[in-house]
């Protein structure tokens, strides 16, 4: 519990699954694209699907736990490209 604490936070395991989803899913579209082999610029593709999340959720923001988001994002991506190789 100190980690979370920490990153100013706390554990929101819903917001880590679908960010987790999000990056995996996105990371696979680009990377089974002709040409292409990576999601380039994630962390904005990240902000990007951040604010779509937020906005699906009514509005509500993240706040503080909006780098949970991004953290997870980012396993995603990284785990898809792991996977794909």
């Amino acid at each position: 519990m100190n980690y979370w604490s920490q990153q100013g936070g706390h554990p929101d395991g819903d917001t880590f699954r679908a960010a987790f989803t999000r990056g995996w899913d996105d990371a696979l579209l680009f990377l089974s694209s002709p040409g292409v082999d990576e999601l380039g610029f994630v962390a904005q593709w990240s902000r990007r699907r951040r604010e779509q999340y937020e906005a699906e959720r009514g509005g509500n923001k993240l706040g503080d736990n909006a780098w949970q988001w991004d953290h997870a994002f980012q396993q995603g991506v990284d785990a898809a490209s792991a996977a794909s190789q």
